[in-house]
């Protein structure tokens, strides 16, 4: 219904107006030429049909709410996760790094006078861990002999 077609001899008007979650519109328009018993039921009307919409929105605020929290914790239990994953690989990265160089030092001990088959582990080892190990410490461009260096 416009405002504009409302005959004249139905003016004043009263005019209300809902916001219904994010449009506002003309809820109901009550002419002037009506009795006070119609002017009431119409405006109790619109305040029920106001208050059940806001009952409904709240309702569905407080679930979108809830999963937003549920969401929240299942991040932050995933962030824990990756802190939890990250110190196990750095303990398995640092017990490594402490197995080559125990097997360092075993080495410079012995002198490697066991079983070719040892050194090849050695070897091996020494190879697949010389990333961690600090620089230098480990030279494999002859891989028959292993000059190892342990500070």
């Amino acid at each position: 219904m416009s405002l504009r077609n409302i005959p004249v001899d139905r003016l004043p008007a009263l005019v209300l107006i809902m916001r219904i979650r994010s449009s506002t519109d003309i809820f109901s328009v009550i002419h002037g030429n009506v009795g006070v018993n119609e002017l009431l039921s119409s405006l109790i009307e619109a305040v029920e049909v106001f208050t059940e919409h806001q009952r409904v929105e709240i309702v569905e605020e407080k679930e979108r709410a809830e999963r937003e929290l549920v969401k929240w914790e299942q991040d932050e239990a995933y962030r824990e996760s990756l802190e939890a994953d990250r110190l196990v690989r750095l303990t398995f990265e640092q017990s490594s790094i402490t197995k080559v160089y125990e097997v360092v030092k075993a080495y410079n001990k012995n002198k490697m006078t066991e079983v070719p088959e040892n050194r090849r582990r050695v070897i091996k080892i020494l190879y697949f861990n010389s990333y961690y190990l600090p620089a230098g410490a480990v030279e494999l461009s002859n891989p028959s002999s292993v000059p190892v260096s342990i500070e």
